[in-house]
């Protein structure tokens, strides 16, 4: 008999009760998607919320205001991932006070739902738990691609749901499979219940285990290798494609007929560390399967501890596949985001780059013209003549490292990570900008050169990091009084393989209240700002493992000091 409700059906109530999931506190695995949310589609807030019989509660939510943030929950008549369980299916609103299923809902007026796009959180049992979804306050048409990138996004939250449940089922079989041990008691009844447990838990995290045998070890015969294989996980065996057939049960078995024949080498070699060294390794590789399906794999590879006959190894493997297909969407997407931004940046310079360039390509017209003239009275010397040359191609030189510093900028390319001077990121940013500061009559300081100031990264990303902080800078200055515009850039080594970038300037500051904002998409605390320099500067410095903060004032002249902390590259390239 089909359930008038789905939001009561009792097998949903059961399944989102056993998942340990409801008034739970806050975890970082959930709140960095909701954080990748939030900044992938520009919304300001962004959910992870579960629905029971009478309530939504918060697995996690970014940005969502007061009381509601410390609350974590609503009752259902605030709730618009109500209608998402409903229907199993994502809800798209451009404008909640006009659409059917929400036009009345007091979260339009108390908590400002406008725009909302949420898609649902199922499990594999079927069963609708809530939904992943972002939040505008706002009017706003979702493309077809917020929509993609919240399922995929979603995918996610799943996959972290199942690995958390298997992270304590697993401890638990494992608590249980110790305690039998100990005790002696009921043994085998009870090690077929854990079976069945790591079973269920393997499935639903989408993890298998297997044995290898080393078919140099001695004492082991061929019927004990070919009987080997039944230590195979039904869910290895379902992961691996070796349903209905013997999988292979040695080592070199299986790295020929599973493993992607170029991961084999380093397979091979991470299964002879393991053995050699008695130590567990991980190593992530591809497996070719029959009909040419290509997958990637995360495997632990654990050394056997038990006599001759026993395994060489134990494997626990993840299929990773997904993960790595929606980290290469997110990647790309990033990337796009961030040339985007060196357009826009371009772009509001293009007039006073235009002067600056005009400057060179005058001299050398003028420079020609006299040449000419001095040729036609015959009164031009061969000493002069090279002098006027010298001056000419010197003027088209700057010209050109102009134009190429703008092309490098603005240019799409990959990502590419090598070792970068930061000595010279920061000459590129005062040269790049140099036209703003002459435009604006703003000093620039530099700080002592460092010798040695390498890091590991993309050239053009940290250039386009350190402009945005710069820029931000030059812009904070611009009110104040002619002679009294300072701006300083500085390379520092706070601590032996530390280094720092830092930005200071002299304007009004930052008033208390805005200082824990300045990174979040769309908050600006200037009128004509859009928000987003410092949210992409934020993107591109965690990409790069760096530190970017906003520093308390240092002195009555610097009102504001941002710093960028680096790991530094000891010997470049390394």
């Amino acid at each position: 008999m089909a359930v008038e409700n789905p939001i009561l059906d009792l097998k949903r109530l059961d399944e989102l009760l056993c998942l340990r999931l409801l008034d739970t506190p806050p975890e970082e695995p959930f709140d960095r998607l909701t954080r990748l949310a939030a900044r992938s589609l520009r919304a300001p807030v962004a959910l992870i919320s579960l629905v029971d019989d009478h309530r939504q509660f918060f697995k996690s939510c970014h940005g969502l205001p007061e009381p509601w943030c410390t609350d974590r929950e609503t009752p259902l008549s605030h709730s618009f991932c109500q209608h998402v369980v409903a229907s199993a299916s994502p809800l798209v609103i451009e404008d909640a006070r006009s659409h059917p299923l929400t036009f009345g809902n007091p979260a339009v007026t108390e908590m400002n739902v406008i725009a909302y796009l949420g898609v649902p959180l199922i499990t594999p049992a079927g069963n609708t738990l809530g939904s992943f979804c972002v939040i505008a306050p706002e009017p706003r048409p979702w493309s077809h691609d917020d929509k993609e990138m919240m399922t995929d996004l979603a995918a996610s939250v799943m996959s972290e749901i199942a690995l958390r449940c298997a992270h304590d089922d697993l401890l638990a079989a494992n608590t249980e499979l110790i305690r039998q041990a100990a005790a002696r008691e009921a043994p085998f009844k009870r090690l077929t219940e854990s079976q069945v447990r790591l079973s269920a838990a393997q499935r639903l995290a989408n993890v298998g285990s297997f044995e290898l045998h080393n078919i140099s070890s001695a004492n082991i015969s061929s019927a004990d290798i070919s009987s080997a294989g039944g230590n195979w996980s039904d869910e290895a065996r379902r992961l691996l494609a070796q349903e209905g057939s013997e999988p292979p049960s040695t080592i070199a078995a299986f790295v020929t007929e599973i493993v992607h024949p170029d991961d084999r080498e380093r397979v091979a070699n991470a299964i002879e560390y393991a053995i050699a060294s008695r130590k567990r390794t991980e190593i992530e590789y591809r497996t070719r399967l029959p009909g040419g399906q290509v997958r990637t794999l995360l495997t632990a590879i654990e050394p056997g501890t038990g006599p001759a006959d026993s395994p060489a190894v134990l494997c626990t493997a993840l299929d990773i596949t997904d993960r790595k297909e929606a980290d290469a969407k997110l990647s790309d997407q990033r990337s796009q985001l961030l040339h985007v931004a060196r357009v826009a940046t371009a772009g509001e310079m293009a007039a006073v780059m235009a002067h600056e360039i005009n400057q060179p390509l005058a001299a050398i017209s003028h420079t020609a013209n006299a040449c000419e003239r001095l040729l036609e009275s015959g009164r031009l010397e061969r000493a002069e003549l090279q002098g006027h040359l010298s001056d000419m191609a010197r003027q088209a030189k700057r010209a050109s490292e102009i134009i190429r510093r703008i092309g490098s900028f603005v240019r799409k390319q990959p990502t590419m990570h090598a070792s970068v001077d930061l000595e010279r990121v920061v000459s590129d940013v005062v040269t790049l900008l140099a036209p703003m500061f002459w435009r604006n009559n703003i000093q620039i300081g530099r700080g002592p050169h460092l010798d040695h100031s390498f890091v590991a990264g993309d050239e053009i990303q940290l250039v386009q990091l350190v402009a945005n902080i710069v820029r931000n800078a030059i812009d904070a200055v611009a009110d104040n009084p002619l002679g009294a515009r300072h701006v300083a850039v500085a390379i520092v080594r706070p601590a032996a393989g530390r280094l720092e970038i830092t930005v200071a300037d002299n304007g009004p500051g930052i008033a208390e209240d805005a200082r824990g904002r300045l990174f979040e998409p769309f908050f600006t605390t200037r009128p004509t700002g859009l928000g987003m320099g410092l949210a992409i500067s934020r993107t591109i410095a965690d990409a790069h493992g760096a530190a970017l903060s906003l520093d308390k004032p240092q002195s009555d002249v610097f009102r504001t000091v941002f710093r960028i902390g680096f790991m530094e590259e000891i010997e470049p390239g390394g």
